[in-house]
């Protein structure tokens, strides 16, 4: 005889499936950068002043980043901010006056092809412009099944990356608009109990670009893919950084609000 689940028996599972599944009914719009995308349900946006203070931590002064963390999204039940997993948005404008109206699947085709195996080389040039702090926190990275798309033109893969820490999954996405190229990051860590992959490939699918900042296939476009690496390397660091932070990374003061962080602080 076939075992019969009771109402309670069903609940409990839907529960127990819901905590390893995150149901994805938070969309992520951005008119003025023109993507949308799903979170999941129970996260939330980090303060953007937080995520600023993150970026200018990595970047020696004077440095200007190839590509600009716009937003970052992580479970509202985190105790710090940048605890693991969590989401990056990062964009890279096009040269003021450039407009990408085209795009040919050789392009497409020649970038991903390098983005596989070791990124050893990448990473050796990104430490160039990052702060030394921030510089001793990644020790290395490989890349994992990249691919392409052609609707709409963007370029997916996955890569591990080791740290003093242990190591991160990041699952990333770019897309190429007609104004900028856009990321999405999606950091968890490769010790997590909890399996994030769902969660992780449902937030990259839905990632798109709004109608008015889609681009076509046609002619190539010279140097679109320059910054690709960089923008990996760069929420890879934003990922164990926060360890320079020590405790200032608490999400609120005494008096409710959010406390400033200073790094190296313990």
């Amino acid at each position: 005889m076939r075992p019969i689940l009771t109402p309670m028996a069903i609940v409990a599972l839907s529960a127990v499936t819901a905590l390893f599944n995150p149901t994805f009914g938070q969309k992520v719009d951005n008119p003025e950068l023109g993507y949308s995308f799903r979170i999941p349900d129970g996260w939330c946006e980090i303060p953007k002043p937080v995520v600023q203070r993150f970026q200018q931590a990595l970047i020696k002064p004077g440095v200007k980043p190839d590509f600009i963390v716009c937003a970052a999204y992580e479970p509202a039940t985190h105790a710090n901010y940048f605890d693991l997993p969590y989401i990056l948005v990062q964009q890279s404008p096009y040269a003021e006056g450039v407009e990408r109206m085209t795009i040919s699947e050789d392009d497409l085709i020649i970038a991903t092809a390098e983005i596989s195996g070791s990124a050893a080389g990448a990473v050796q040039s990104a430490r160039k412009d990052m702060t030394p702090e921030a510089s001793k926190l990644l020790n290395n990275m490989q890349y994992q099944g990249a691919k392409y798309s052609t609707q709409p033109p963007a370029i997916s893969f996955g890569a591990i990356i080791s740290t003093p820490d242990g190591q991160l999954h990041c699952g990333a996405k770019l897309l190429i608009g007609r104004h900028r190229r856009v990321a999405l990051d999606f950091y968890a860590s490769v010790n997590d109990p909890k399996d994030y992959s769902s969660a992780q490939q449902e937030a990259i699918d839905s990632f798109q670009l709004e109608p008015n900042e889609q681009i076509a296939f046609g002619s190539g476009a010279k140097s679109l893919f320059d910054n690709v690496i960089p923008a990996a390397i760069t929420g890879a660091i934003l990922a164990v950084v926060g360890s320079l932070f020590g405790r200032s990374r608490r999400r609120r003061t005494p008096n409710g609000n959010d406390a400033p962080p200073t790094l190296g602080s313990t």
